[in-house]
């Protein structure tokens, strides 16, 4: 065999490497200050954290059942506090505007 049909057949046996993901998509400066004035509404008590009472508060009217509520808000209450930081209601809003679901 040839080097060309030597290349070949080694390309043949090599892994082939899935392509990178890709990149996480970012929310602009205008859905993060909407996201942060959303959070805010929603934290009456204005302690920096949205407890779940003030989410259920909040998305009561959003015609979504309190046990679908309290769902959503456990899956994103990453550190188990029973109660959104800013961050874990940044990331519950991401996955909305893009279309991964909450």
């Amino acid at each position: 065999a040839n080097e060309r049909d030597m290349n070949c057949m080694i390309s043949w046996t090599k892994p082939k490497l899935a392509p990178p993901p890709p990149p996480e998509p970012q929310l602009s400066d205008t859905q993060k200050e909407e996201i942060t004035g959303i959070f805010k509404s929603y934290d009456k008590d204005q302690d920096g954290l949205v407890t779940v009472e003030e989410f259920y508060d909040g998305l009561s009217l959003s015609g979504v059942s309190q046990p679908e509520l309290l769902d959503l808000f456990h899956i994103y209450d990453k550190d188990s506090t029973s109660s959104l930081t800013l961050d874990e209601f940044f990331d519950m809003m991401k996955s909305a505007y893009f279309g991964k679901g909450i």
